[in-house]
């Protein structure tokens, strides 16, 4: 028979492969979700007709902005950079929770003894 600390040191070694392993599928969600993502720009990309954007205005500067043709560089852009705000944020998110995480189970085992 098991005594009741290797029963408890079972249990403690189990959670923290559970809790591995869900970090694991996280990621490999969150990978999969970025290469759909990519992908989905790249099709965008392949879309727009290039030449038309570049040779809107008689100088290649933010006039050709102006274009009637460019509005989807702009829509493309515009939602790569919201994108990038909205992962960075979320990755930071978890960042900063998964370093507090150890330093409350301390701060609660020293208030605890």
């Amino acid at each position: 028979m098991k005594s009741s600390e290797t029963r408890i040191r079972l249990v403690h070694q189990r959670a923290k492969e559970l809790q591995k392993e869900s970090e694991r599928k996280k990621l490999r969600a969150s990978a999969s979700a970025s290469f759909v993502l990519c992908i989905a720009l790249i099709a965008v990309f392949c879309q727009l007709d290039l030449r038309s954007a570049l040779y809107a205005g008689s100088h290649l500067t933010g006039s050709s902005l102006l274009s009637e043709n460019v509005g989807g560089y702009v829509l493309v852009g515009v939602a790569a950079f919201m994108s990038g705000v909205i992962i960075t944020v979320v990755i930071r998110k978890r960042l900063v929770q998964k370093h507090r995480q150890p330093d409350q189970k301390n701060k609660d085992n020293k208030s605890g003894s």
